[in-house]
């Protein structure tokens, strides 16, 4: 089981805070989406790859970690983002439309959705 809060020391203060947005922009390593990552402490012998975003919505906004069907979603848009007021949870189906709704959804081969494409199915 992951200890949280061990993981929450080893972030410490690696994000600068800006003033304009207040996002809390993750300075260590990200992954190629963006997203802030850290290593985890090791579970069966291999240390996982932890998004950095999810771990502070685990602490502060009630998500189960171990769920991987509640997701962490920025209300900023900013993947760097690890600010806790700036997270709300959801579901894929969230996710997806709050990826088409700010234009960053790809609809299959045909790349970025626009005001013209068709609202997704549920």
């Amino acid at each position: 089981m992951i200890d949280l809060h061990e993981v929450r020391a080893r972030i410490g203060d690696k994000y600068e805070i800006d003033a304009n947005t207040g996002c809390w922009l993750w300075e260590g390593k990200k992954n190629r989406y963006g997203y802030g990552v850290v290593f985890g402490p090791k579970v069966d012998g291999r240390r996982k790859t932890l998004k950095v975003h999810r771990v502070m919505a685990a602490l502060y906004c009630g998500l189960d970690f171990q769920d991987s069907s509640v997701y962490a979603l920025h209300k900023c848009d900013t993947p760097r983002c690890i600010n806790p007021e700036h997270l709300f949870l959801g579901d894929l189906a969230m996710n997806q439309e709050d990826k088409r709704r700010k234009g960053r959804a790809r609809n299959g081969a045909t790349g970025p959705l626009t005001n013209e494409s068709p609202p997704l199915q549920s």
